[in-house]
C-alpha cells in the first residue's frame, strides 16, 4: 500500500520539473482560468493578454474575470483600455 505522507500532488511534481513552488503552480493555474473567462466573453482581450500587449497585470485579469458572465463586450474593453 502506498504511504499517503509520502505522495507528491500534481502541483508538486509540476513544481519541481519547472524548479518553481508548487504557490507558482497555483497561481498560474488560477490566471489560466480568469483568462479563459474573459477570452469567453471578448477572444480579442485574451489573445492581447496573452501577447502581453494588454498592459493588464495578473490581479486586473482576476478582477475582470470575476466580473458577471453578462458583461457586455464593450465594457470589457473600456476595462481594459489599453488592449
Amino acid at each position: 500500500m502506498q504511504n499517503l505522507h509520502n505522495s507528491k500532488t500534481t502541483a508538486d511534481k509540476l513544481a519541481e520539473q519547472h524548479s518553481v513552488s508548487p504557490r507558482t503552480i497555483h497561481n498560474d493555474a488560477k490566471f489560466t482560468k480568469a483568462v479563459d473567462t474573459i477570452g469567453k466573453a471578448s477572444p480579442e482581450a485574451k489573445q492581447k493578454i496573452l501577447s502581453g500587449k494588454g498592459g493588464v497585470s495578473k490581479g486586473d485579469v482576476a478582477q475582470i474575470a470575476e466580473l458577471p458572465y453578462s458583461v457586455p463586450r464593450k465594457t470589457t474593453w473600456q476595462i481594459l483600455p489599453r488592449c
